[in-house]
């Protein structure tokens, strides 16, 4: 049965509107009818089941009326990602991977050593492309929540951050002894409610910007003896936090 988001809370009984283009893929594409079920979700943290009471095809509308619905409770740890801008088009697997496993939200940061120099402004006018990805992998995983790909933010700003979390990793090639395994036992001896991933750029980390993170909070960690390109780590990483955690069947 296929997800769909609304901008309404599914209620049983209520009759919600799907427009636009999911209106025309429901109709046009998945070619449903009157008396067709599909799934819907706020968002956030409502879903249920709906049943089409009518297709407006002239104006791309599709009324749904709610038969069952449901509030996520799930009280999994929120991983949030900050991730260093890398070069291309590796931004768009970046999110699509990583709302794939569960990640929470994604923030694209400014580092001193990322390759594309792009301004501040070039990027923010990427945000809606990378939620609208974000958006259409949660619908195909099935993801009741839509993650929330941030504006992006410079380094000093990005420190500021650290304080908000529980605990604030930087995967780094330099540390040759804390290991993920180790960070991990001790995330799991507590009870971290919200988690942050510092992934940086093609070139690496400038030692000033770890040595400034450590200050404020953050562990560096190491992931072997492997290199891996910036694109991977975070989804790396994610997927055994997301396993460890039971949130990925562990």
């Amino acid at each position: 049965m296929p997800l769909f988001f609304i901008k309404e809370t599914p209620v049983a009984g209520k009759v919600v509107k799907i427009t636009g283009e999911d209106a025309h893929h429901i109709s046009k594409v998945l070619r449903y009818k009157k008396g067709d079920i599909i799934e819907v979700s706020n968002g956030i943290s409502y879903s249920g089941e709906g049943i089409i009471e009518e297709i407006d095809n002239k104006n791309n509308i599709i009324k749904v009326k709610i038969i069952k619905e449901e509030k996520d409770e799930s009280g999994f740890t929120e991983i949030t990602l900050f991730q260093a801008i890398p070069k291309g088009q590796k931004f768009d697997l970046i999110v699509q991977k990583n709302v794939e496993i569960g990640v929470k939200r994604i923030v694209p940061v400014f580092t001193k050593r990322i390759i594309p120099r792009y301004e501040e402004v070039k990027i923010s006018d990427k945000i809606e492309r990378w939620n609208k990805i974000a958006m259409e992998a949660a619908k195909q995983c099935k993801r009741k929540d839509i993650p929330l790909v941030e504006k992006p933010l410079n380094f000093q700003q990005l420190q500021e951050k650290i304080k908000n979390f529980d605990f604030f990793l930087v995967p780094w090639e330099n540390e040759k002894s804390l290991t993920l395994k180790q960070v991990m036992n001790n995330i799991k001896k507590g009870e971290a409610q919200k988690i942050a991933i510092f992934i940086g750029p093609e070139g690496g980390f400038d030692e000033e910007e770890i040595k400034n993170c450590v200050e404020k909070g953050a562990i560096p960690l190491t992931l072997g003896k492997r290199i891996l390109r910036t694109e991977t780590a975070g989804f790396v990483v994610s997927t055994i936090m997301m396993y460890e955690l039971a949130d990925l069947g562990g």
